[in-house]
């Protein structure tokens, strides 16, 4: 199985527990996801329906876009199918599996495409999805830059501003304080003189 969605371009895992449970094989391209599992019937009693239940549910906890189940030694009911279509798990036969290994790149890419309902057009609508919300996070991200700067430099004018504003309060200060001492001077000079001029 692995083989088939390698030979369509797709990074491939076989029997992975990335998502804390085992699956038979990964399958990823262009942020499309897929979990493919092979059941084989043999001589074991093999319930199709709860296996779909099963592998759905898992499908959505490791948040996949498709859960592909295949079933091999025996024939796939019609109620199965109809149950795999209403969970949107998608029920492959060895038959298909067969089929799909004839196929040259190209065709089996369309195949594939046709078989998980993702078009080509898809993958690069979701992978152009993607690079819009990682420019708009980096634009996002260079206007929190330039209004943290913007905020720095106001508090950077603020602050200059303020120095100034007491430096020159302390200026005014101290040229006032000197004409109060002058004029306190003055004064004692002329009280000075005129004690002088009534005592002489």
């Amino acid at each position: 199985m692995e083989g088939i969605f390698k030979n369509a371009e797709f990074y491939t895992e076989i029997n992975t527990k990335r998502f804390g449970f085992e699956s038979d094989v990964y399958a990823e391209k262009s942020g499309i996801k897929l979990i493919v599992q092979c059941k084989q019937h043999d001589n074991s009693y093999l319930n199709v329906i709860e296996k779909l239940f099963e592998w759905e549910a898992k499908g959505r906890y490791a948040k996949v876009n498709k859960v592909i189940l295949v079933v091999s030694g025996r024939e796939i009911r019609e109620d199965e199918y109809e149950k795999a279509k209403e969970l949107g798990v998608c029920l492959w036969n060895e038959d298909l599996i067969q089929e799909l290994l004839k196929l040259n790149k190209e065709d089996l890419k369309k195949e594939l495409n046709r078989l998980i309902e993702f078009k080509e057009e898809e993958y690069k609508q979701k992978e152009e999805k993607e690079e819009t919300k990682e420019e708009t996070k980096e634009e996002e991200k260079e206007k929190t830059e330039e209004e943290k700067e913007r905020i720095e430099l106001e508090e950077i004018r603020k602050e200059i501003f303020e120095e100034r504003r007491i430096r020159q309060e302390k200026k005014k200060n101290g040229i006032s304080e000197f004409i109060r001492v002058v004029i306190w001077l003055i004064c004692i000079l002329v009280f000075l003189y005129v004690g002088y001029l009534l005592f002489f």
